[in-house]
């Protein structure tokens, strides 16, 4: 494996898993902001 070969394996999987964790911190924070509305405040 030469060292030309190494960053862009490390970006395909970096711009890999860009998509999976922001729909995974979108589906966090609307989850959050679900039982938040769902409870009334004391």
């Amino acid at each position: 494996m030469n060292t030309a070969a190494a960053p862009f394996t490390l970006a395909r999987v970096r711009c890999y898993w860009r998509p999976v964790i922001m729909v995974g911190a979108g589906v966090v924070l609307l989850c959050l902001f679900w039982f938040a509305s769902r409870y009334p405040h004391s």
